[in-house]
């Protein structure tokens, strides 16, 4: 019987065929569970969510102060203009595909602000459906082999838009365009390299993941980071970095 070795794990252990399928068969029934899972949650929270948004809405400034408490978020953050524009949203909103939940509509609604006409800027990350996916039967869960088999690299287009600045002084993207760097492939990876926020919505793509960040983290915890206790809030990512320096000093 032929063996593979599952060298990426680190250790060079000799696995069969046999044993490896049982371990992807168990990686396909985790997978399943956590479809089913974050498919159940995203409809009990439904609700729970449109609760917020009446109660957040009272609250000045509500959002802004989330985002500025998310410590990957406030990084791209850095330029005066952009948190002022900011300070005007009032809402933020995920809409989840009908199809494929994982594939979202970010909106991000403002209020009169003298920087862009637009009240709501949406940002589309397409779901694109493998061939034959629109045929397949669901099973008694409700997934398909397409939710089994999803990509976000093959099967999730991020999509552009246009944001109606008021003139040429207000325009963000204008003035703080992504930069890039020929002599470093990995320019555009860093905060610095992002340029205005609102990139992220003219833009095609989203190399930074940023979006993804808002919906699938700023979004559901939007209440702990406005309080200053997010899972990736400035003061846990600040203790991060002062561990990391004590173990510097240590050696």
């Amino acid at each position: 019987m032929s063996k593979r070795t599952a060298g990426e794990a680190g250790h060079g252990v000799d696995v069969s065929e046999v044993d490896m399928d049982g371990l992807n068969k168990i990686i396909k029934e985790q997978d399943r569970v956590e479809i089913i899972i974050d498919r159940l949650a995203e409809k009990k929270l439904a609700p729970v969510y449109e609760k917020r948004r009446t109660v957040v809405s009272k609250i000045p400034k509500f959002w802004a102060m989330a985002f500025g408490q998310h410590a990957e978020l406030f990084a791209y953050l850095q330029n005066k203009e952009d948190q002022d524009a900011l300070g005007y949203l009032r809402d933020v909103n995920v809409i989840r595909d009908a199809q494929e939940s994982r594939a979202f509509t970010l909106e991000l609604h403002f209020n009169e602000n003298p920087y862009f006409s637009d009240s709501v800027l949406r940002k589309e990350y397409r779901y694109v459906a493998p061939p034959g996916a629109n045929s397949e039967q669901p099973d008694a869960d409700g997934i398909t082999p397409s939710a089994l088999n999803f990509s976000w690299e093959d099967h999730v287009n991020p999509q552009s838009t246009t944001i109606n600045w008021k003139d040429d002084s207000k325009n963000l993207t204008q003035k703080y365009p992504p930069k890039e760097d020929d002599d470093d492939d990995d320019a555009m990876d860093t905060e610095a390299n992002a340029g205005s926020f609102f990139n992220l919505f003219e833009q095609e793509g989203d190399s930074h993941e940023v979006g993804i960040v808002i919906a699938d983290d700023l979004y559901p915890n939007a209440i702990d980071y406005f309080l200053g206790r997010g899972p990736n809030g400035l003061d846990a990512w600040e203790d991060d970095e002062d561990e990391a320096e004590d173990e510097g000093d240590e050696e």
